[in-house]
């Protein structure tokens, strides 16, 4: 590559705009949120101010795995609402749909696949971790600033303004006689054109017949131009970009925590306690890494969800997809078990990454329904699922398989196991039913069958502001009161232990006391621990702990 490359990297495509029209206005704009889901490496392509080469990374995109309808559906005009005055000037995420209008249907969803698209599904292994009923869309970004791509990793959401190229076939029949980029289809008429008056394609197509991603069709894989791109910290369309504390309305967030703590409570029949560990892991992210220790992971499980009891599983799903931004759930039954492949797998011959059902983004609300768990023998992919799925909830990290070598993946997942009885998955934090009688179950019926009633656009709008804006708070400070009393929670803790001949209290337990305190503290719009929090942190996990040993 040219040593002067960078000097003018930060330029895009829209650079030629004004000299090459009108061919130019062949390429359409468009602006839209995706995920990263691969890296397909470099190319060289003309620089248009000299006549050296400049090179592009260029990135693989879907769309955004389990985006929730709301996200997508949310209008201009909703945005913003819950903050202060102060905030509402502020710049706010486009919420552009126009990745939908700009993107073919998947070749990968065979119920929307049209007769001439057959064809591709040969020619390309479109990979998404998530069916979603032909929603799924792809595209190619190629990003110029080289100091851009540094910080881009695989996963990231983003959101991209470009330029998208024209497509030089007339169906992908042309494919099959032309293995190399579209681009090398125009050499004709690139050959007419002098040095002094060059084509955008020209310019823009790589320098040879290769590119890294001529495998991907260009009609069902577009490539964009980046003009723009910025990570996404969240893709809710209710708050701006940067979330400031000081700018958040405390009182919609304690009137947020209470009306979805009473709903939460009447779905589960009573148990408030579950509803509370249920409310703070809507919230939770992990906060920091250090070695192997990760703090903020906080996976619960929740345990007494007999059979029938599966439109419970049903109500609550639809509830969190309805307030979270992204949102999936997984049957673990033998059969998913065995034949999902949970694990991407870097098909390096092809340049591709196919996708497993957990590559997925950040923040995703992950929900393991193990009531769906049938009687059968795990095959050795099966387990490997679930260590993969244990691997996460313990370290938040996932392995991809590079064929030759594994690469290590930091997630940050919120992850809900329901589940009848112990899971089969090493959970954090369990919490068992306080009651799952005949009695409890028709209220649980009942309590489902009513609760869209009460749940109004503005009271989910209310829920969907609560969980973000407090999921973006990283302030948290400890006076120093409160510090003396962990000490004394702990020792005391291992002395009550020991003289009930259980397992002593241990540092791993004192973590998850503190990581459920923080959550307390933030899920009320305060930021620093009080004495009263953490008695009532402690109190949670004792009574939690007592289900779990009368339980067995």
């Amino acid at each position: 590559m040219d040593s002067n490359t960078n000097s003018n990297s930060n330029k895009g495509p829209d650079d030629f705009l004004a000299t090459l029209d009108p061919e130019a206005r062949d390429w359409k704009p468009v602006e839209f949120r995706c995920m990263i889901q691969d890296i397909l490496g470099s190319e060289l392509y003309h620089r248009y101010d000299s006549n050296k080469f400049g090179d592009r990374t260029i990135f693989y995109c879907i769309t955004i795995p389990g985006e929730n309808d709301w996200v997508r559906s949310c209008p201009e005009g909703d945005k913003n609402e819950f903050m202060t005055n102060g905030a509402q000037n502020e710049p706010t995420e486009s919420t552009s749909n126009s990745q939908e209008n700009n993107h073919e249907n998947s070749a990968t969803e065979e119920s929307g696949v049209a007769k001439n698209d057959r064809l591709s599904i040969s020619l390309v292994n479109y990979s998404y971790p998530i069916r979603s009923g032909g929603k799924n869309r792809s595209c190619l970004i190629k990003v110029y600033d080289m100091k851009l791509v540094e910080f881009l990793r695989v996963n990231d959401l983003v959101q991209v303004s470009g330029l998208v190229e024209p497509n030089e076939f007339e169906d992908d029949s042309q494919l099959l006689t032309n293995k190399s980029s579209p681009k090398s289809n125009a050499s004709d008429k690139q050959a007419t054109n002098t040095n002094n008056n060059p084509s955008i394609n020209d310019i823009m197509g790589p320098v040879d017949d290769f590119e890294p991603a001529c495998d991907f069709p260009h009609r069902l894989v577009p490539r964009v131009h980046i003009t723009t791109l910025k990570k996404l910290a969240h893709i809710n369309p209710l708050l701006p970009e940067v979330i400031a504390r000081n700018n958040l309305d405390i009182n919609s967030i304690k009137l947020a925590r209470a009306r979805l703590s009473t709903i939460l409570t009447q779905l589960l029949g009573g148990d408030s306690l579950a509803a509370e560990y249920l409310i703070l892991s809507l919230i939770s992210r992990i906060q920091r890494r250090k070695d192997v220790t990760t703090l903020g992971q906080f996976t619960i499980g929740l345990s007494g969800v007999k059979p029938e009891m599966k439109f419970l599983v049903d109500k609550l799903y639809e509830i969190i997809a309805k307030i979270t931004t992204h949102s999936h759930m997984i049957d673990m039954s033998i059969a998913n078990l065995n034949n999902l492949r949970f694990t991407p797998k870097k098909d390096h011959t092809n340049n591709k990454m196919i996708a497993g059902t957990l590559q997925l983004p950040e923040g995703l609300y992950l929900v393991l329904n193990e009531t769906a768990l049938n009687e059968g023998q795990l095959t050795a992919q099966g387990t490997s699922n679930i260590d993969t799925l244990n691997q996460i909830i313990r370290w938040q990290r996932h392995n991809y398989d590079f064929q030759f070598h594994s690469v290590e993946i930091d997630t940050d997942l919120k992850v809900l196991v329901i589940s009848e009885g112990k899971s089969i998955l090493t959970v954090p934090y369990h919490v068992k039913l306080e009651k799952n009688d005949p009695e409890t179950i028709n209220s649980m019926r009942e309590a489902c069958s009513a609760v869209n009633d009460f749940l109004t656009d503005d009271i989910l709008n209310m829920f969907r502001y609560f969980i973000t804006a407090l999921r973006d708070v990283s302030e948290y400070t400890i006076p120093e009161d409160v510090q003396k009393s962990i000490p004394h929670e702990f020792a005391s803790r291992r002395q009550k232990d020991g003289a009930d001949g259980r397992p002593l209290f241990s540092a791993d337990d004192l973590s998850s006391y503190m990581t459920l305190a923080r959550y307390l503290t933030i899920s009320r719009g305060e930021v620093t621990l009080t004495e009263e929090i953490w008695k009532e942190a402690c109190q949670m996990e004792s009574t939690r702990n007592s289900r779990l040993v009368s339980a067995n």
